[in-house]
């Protein structure tokens, strides 16, 4: 995720949470949510994934920023089904 991603991930929630040593949110969130499976996680990720290739990769020649935008979105189609499959 690049900044502006990061920042819709952030802003998905009301809450403006501060994790502090006088509230240790992470702390206490963080082991509930290693209760959901892997998958789920990710997915509810995905849609906050990405970056301004353009940004990633000044200059770069356009068949190469062409070249990670495919490999990207072919990762982002499977990476669900294969964390649900087994570990090979």
């Amino acid at each position: 995720m690049d900044a502006g991603h990061i920042k819709e991930y952030l802003l998905r929630y009301d809450s403006n949470i501060i994790n502090t040593d006088d509230n240790a949110y992470l702390e206490y969130r963080t082991p509930f949510e290693f209760t959901e499976k892997t998958e789920s996680i990710v997915r509810d990720l995905i849609p906050f994934s990405g970056w301004d290739i353009n940004a990633l990769m000044p200059g770069s020649p356009l068949g190469a920023r062409k070249k990670v935008r495919e490999y990207y979105e072919g990762r982002r189609a499977v990476i669900v089904s294969e964390l649900s499959g087994p570990i090979e």
